[in-house]
């Protein structure tokens, strides 16, 4: 339930004070930023701030995760609880390029923080639009809005497919193939 927002709904930009709370999680990290310092995260909400004054909708994500799954994989050592960040951030960057894709010319701008204060492990999400599309806020009636069904399933490939590692599984097994079957 405390994953859910409804915490200061009518201000985009205090949700990234919610998402960076260290009772909850790590720490912000953007597209290109694994940490924030203090001038950054001021910047970012400014950005929120900016977005929310042009009638962006402001998008939530979640990606949460099954402790167990994460152990099996070798993300998450039982013993330590220590979790490989580093994976999880760089499959949220590479499913959020996907809005990139869909909405770049809107200057998506997004933030995300990994959150430990559940039963389960869970990544939230925040991403507004400087420049938001018009007809699309019409459409939502300025409250909710709601991703395209193409856009989510693309999203969710390319999370899942860089955590399985599938693009270096498959690299591997060309390097096993050339070296070990095929020789010089």
């Amino acid at each position: 339930e405390e994953a859910v927002r409804n915490y200061k709904f009518e201000d985009f930009s205090l949700y990234n004070d919610y998402m960076d709370n260290p009772s909850k999680s790590g720490n912000l990290f953007t597209a290109d930023k694994d940490f924030l310092n203090e001038y950054e995260r001021k910047a970012l909400k400014n950005y929120f701030s900016i977005a929310q004054e042009n009638e962006s909708l402001m998008w939530q994500d979640v990606f949460s995760f099954r402790n167990e799954w994460l152990i099996e994989n070798g993300y998450l050592d039982p013993k330590s609880g220590v979790l490989d960040e580093r994976k999880i951030r760089s499959a949220i960057r590479k499913s959020m390029s996907e809005l990139y894709k869909e909405k770049g010319e809107n200057e998506l701008i997004w933030s995300a923080s990994i959150h430990y204060n559940t039963k389960h492990i869970h990544v939230h999400v925040a991403s507004v639009e400087l420049k938001p599309n018009k007809e699309e806020l019409k459409l939502s009636n300025k409250k909710r809005g709601m991703r395209k069904l193409s856009t989510l399933k693309t999203m969710k490939s390319k999370f899942i497919n860089d955590m399985r590692n599938r693009d270096e599984f498959y690299r591997e097994i060309d390097v096993l193939a050339r070296d070990n079957m095929i020789g010089s």
